[in-house]
């Protein structure tokens, strides 16, 4: 009988894990991705959260390692004025 597997997107790494193998899956080795989202965060899975899949089947869990957005840098407004 197949059970609807847990959706733990954005969830902590190890509240992830806690709660696919509570659901009674197994999840196997994250994968790790560069992400501006918090560290250890999940921000994917495979099979996909209410998908259905029999117990004890493998969830792969995509996590992010956090990435600063890129800084710009400002140089102030432009006051460049064209005289007569």
């Amino acid at each position: 009988q197949e059970l609807a597997v847990v959706s733990v997107v954005g969830e902590s790494l190890d509240a992830a894990i806690v709660a696919i193998e509570d659901a009674g899956f197994v999840a196997v080795a994250p994968v790790f991705e560069n992400a501006e989202r918090p560290e250890n965060t999940v921000i994917s899975q495979d099979p996909a959260g209410e998908a259905q899949a029999e117990p004890n089947s493998l969830v792969t869990l995509t996590v992010g390692l956090y990435v600063a957005p890129p800084v710009t840098e400002t140089t102030g407004t432009d006051t460049t004025a064209t005289v007569p």
